[in-house]
């Protein structure tokens, strides 16, 4: 089972808080900056899936795009002579 944002959100802070000695009132500092963290955890996330999507990476035409090769023929092999 998948635990809450609303409560990873209130680890992450409680953490911060303690990393920073628990120093009274400035809970709030805190529950922002753990709020931030987890968005940019969240964009970092979605950006991975949406490349990856996007590319849908098969070994095999991908290495045969990047060494320039196609159907198993080289390069160099297209050009006239």
């Amino acid at each position: 089972m998948e635990i809450p944002v609303h409560e990873k959100i209130a680890l992450r802070a409680h953490r911060l808080w303690e990393e920073r000695g628990s120093p009274i009132g400035s809970s709030e500092e805190d529950w922002f900056r753990a709020e931030r963290e987890m968005r940019t955890v969240k964009s970092d996330m979605q950006l991975q899936r949406d490349v990856s999507e996007e590319l849908k990476w098969d070994p095999a035409v991908n290495a045969a795009q990047i060494s320039g090769r196609s159907e198993g023929r080289r390069r160099d092999a297209r050009r006239p002579r």
